[in-house]
């Protein structure tokens, strides 16, 4: 068996077992996003980025791979919706950059941004998240700061 050959049947093996953990659509997803990325994001952001999704994920008990899976749950949307904003205001990404690095389509990110750019400290249950919102950033001060 050639190089070649061998290198489109591991592709193959992973896309198996890819469609086998989120399914045909979400790869599929995925793949477009992929390639409507025409900016090419440099390793510093990737990596602030990164911690951003850290920290996020710290505050709302998540596990890191579990942010980008499928699990509907109103703790990972708000995770998403979150990280979606400090991306934009902490890194000015737009939403093509974003929707990239989070995995999810634009127009998600653009849903869950404005989520969490609605919430009110006088409605009950939108208190708790945004007190996530402060530890968050107090992590991301603190992290940027050495303190």
């Amino acid at each position: 068996m050639n190089q070649e050959t061998n290198n489109i049947t591991k592709i193959l093996h992973e896309i198996q077992q890819t469609i086998q953990v989120i399914g045909t659509e979400k790869l599929i997803e995925i793949l477009k996003i992929s390639r409507q990325n025409n900016t090419e994001l440099n390793d510093d952001v990737i990596l602030k980025s990164r911690m951003i999704i850290q920290v996020v994920c710290n505050e709302f008990d998540i596990d890191y791979e579990n942010f980008f899976s499928r699990l509907r749950k109103n703790n990972r949307r708000y995770a998403i919706g979150i990280t979606s904003t400090l991306l934009k205001k902490v890194l000015k990404l737009d939403t093509a950059d974003i929707s990239y690095i989070l995995k999810k389509p634009a127009h998600l990110i653009s849903i869950y941004s404005r989520e969490i750019l609605e919430l009110s400290p006088r409605h009950k249950s939108d208190i708790e998240i945004l007190q996530k919102i402060e530890n968050i950033n107090i992590k991301l001060k603190e992290i940027n700061y050495g303190n």
